[in-house]
């Protein structure tokens, strides 16, 4: 579970920062009540090299391609990426590692280690040898209280351009706002609402959809900071942060329309461009800030991490490389609903070519007619699973060895 509120980051040497500097963002929190206007998706038909990119754009959905409940898919104005989120004392904010192996499949087992979820594992699985450091990984039975775990599994996040404010007293800004998956699958069920056949569309362009296209820069609506019970919370009580677009679900009420500032649209940033906008940490920094924080063993910390990070000894310790690969191999690479792990976009828009660089050649599995998009998804997250144990380097992507449309129909499939 994601809990973003009343956590404010520290901003210590010892912190790992979220994005680069220069690039602003903002956690959907109940101390940032943002409002605003969400930012629509580049129109990657164009080189992003070019200078008509900056300021492109394309509707929020794409006609063309459907879910299985008949719904035109959505396109990449949001992402999701895997992050580790108020870790440990210090609350660290970062992307994990992994997601370098998502936008290149020829990127090393080192650039993509991730101490973190290495040694979470270790801890977690059933069988280990660590039973008296769950502490570190658990929280206890029965506690509702927000407690920052020093070890944790990233989390799926869901992150979008946005044009607005995040306090009151601020000026309109651009800035990446960042909010939890629960959170996003509330807003996206927000916008598949229908609309009522007896009132004029509000958007003639998505006349089938109550709110149209919320990202459009002329007739988009404005977005305000909320909260809400998900159905899966309805036990717990725990509301999650969403956006509204209309203070009624059912109709338009005080829904406002808000035109975009042509300036704000060159202000976007591209998310695949993961080097240019995400401050994604060696193994080293990982580790280091670990050290910092003082909350687990370093001895165990050693043993996991060694063959990949340097300790403060007079004599470094290295192990195998089997020591350092304790996570079950569905668990390091195979989605799980209680932890989400990236594994392709969830919008339908393709990424960039570079996200595609440097396959290794693989048998794509061949697709029946009559598979369903959600169904051919599932199985090729199994072909991954059970190649990851020959082949540490095994992704959809190599799996899919590079063909754009079994990508785009894998893509559908994790939408659906």
């Amino acid at each position: 579970m994601y809990y973003p509120d009343e956590q404010p980051q520290q901003t210590t040497r010892n912190n790992l920062r979220l994005t680069k500097d220069g690039v602003n963002h903002v956690m959907l929190s109940k101390s940032n009540p943002v409002v605003g206007k969400v930012m629509p998706a580049f129109d990657f038909s164009l080189n992003p090299k070019d200078e008509a990119f900056s300021t492109s754009y394309m509707p929020y959905r794409d006609a063309s391609r459907l879910s299985e409940q008949g719904l035109p898919l959505f396109t990449s104005w949001f992402y999701y990426f895997p992050m580790h989120t108020y870790l440990g004392k210090s609350k660290h904010f970062f992307v994990s590692p992994r997601v370098r192996k998502t936008f290149d499949p020829s990127a090393s087992e080192h650039a993509c280690f991730d101490p973190v979820e290495e040694m979470f594992w270790k801890i977690k699985r059933k069988d280990s040898v660590f039973p008296e450091l769950r502490h570190l990984v658990n929280r206890p039975l029965g506690s509702t209280e927000i407690i920052n775990l020093p070890l944790a599994a990233a989390k799926r996040c869901a992150v979008m351009n946005f044009y607005g404010k995040s306090d009151p007293k601020n000026e309109d800004s651009s800035f990446i706002l960042v909010l939890s998956d629960g959170g996003m699958t509330e807003i996206k069920a927000s916008l598949d609402k229908a609309g009522m056949r007896s009132q004029q569309p509000r958007d003639s362009k998505w006349v089938d959809f109550l709110l149209g296209d919320v990202t459009d820069p002329e007739i988009g609506l404005e977005a305000r900071a909320s909260t809400k019970v998900a159905s899966g919370n309805q036990e717990r009580g725990i509301p999650t942060n969403i956006l509204v677009f209309s203070d009624s679900e059912t109709q338009l009420v005080n829904a406002r329309q808000l035109a975009t500032p042509r300036a704000a649209l060159a202000q976007r940033h591209n998310f695949f461009d993961i080097d240019a906008v995400w401050n994604i940490p060696t193994s080293q920094a990982i580790v280091d800030r670990l050290i910092d924080d003082g909350e687990i063993p370093l001895e165990f910390m050693k043993k996991i991490c060694g063959n990949h990070c340097d300790f403060p000894s007079d004599s470094p310790v290295k192990f195998s490389a089997e020591s350092t690969s304790f996570a079950p191999e569905s668990k390091r690479s195979t989605p799980d609903p209680d932890i989400p792990v990236f594994s392709g976009s969830q919008s339908s828009e393709p990424r960039p070519a570079a996200a595609f660089a440097a396959p290794t050649p693989a048998a794509m599995p061949p697709a029946s007619d009559n598979e369903t998009p959600k169904a051919f998804s599932e199985r090729i997250d199994k072909e991954v699973a059970a190649r990851l144990i020959t082949d540490p380097s095994a992704t959809f992507i190599t799996v899919l060895n590079n063909d754009t449309e079994a990508i785009l129909r894998y893509i559908q499939g994790k939408n659906s």
